[in-house]
């Protein structure tokens, strides 16, 4: 929503909404805490059991704000993997 600004400074939170920021936070943790897998499926040398799956190569640095270039594994092109779908650049 909009932040309301009294003389150009902004209006402090009322109580409910502090209470509705804390329960909707509280929320999104215990939904990211549900979706995390159990301890006992990692492997911290796995990068699969985290939610990682391989898809090429990193072949070097591009740039200076920490891109980097990727060569895509043949054999998951060949597969119908398409590289622009995930490795495009992105803008945050």
């Amino acid at each position: 929503g909009k932040m309301k600004f009294n003389r150009g400074f902004p209006l402090e939170d009322t109580e409910a909404q502090e209470r509705a920021d804390q329960d909707r936070d509280r929320e999104w943790l215990d939904m990211w805490r549900a979706s995390w897998p159990e301890g006992h499926s990692l492997d911290p040398h796995d990068p699969e059991s985290f939610g990682f799956a391989f898809v090429g190569t990193v072949t070097g640095a591009h740039g200076v704000h920490g891109d980097v270039r990727v060569r895509a594994d043949d054999f998951l092109c060949d597969q119908g993997y398409d590289p622009d779908e995930h490795l495009a650049r992105r803008n945050f």
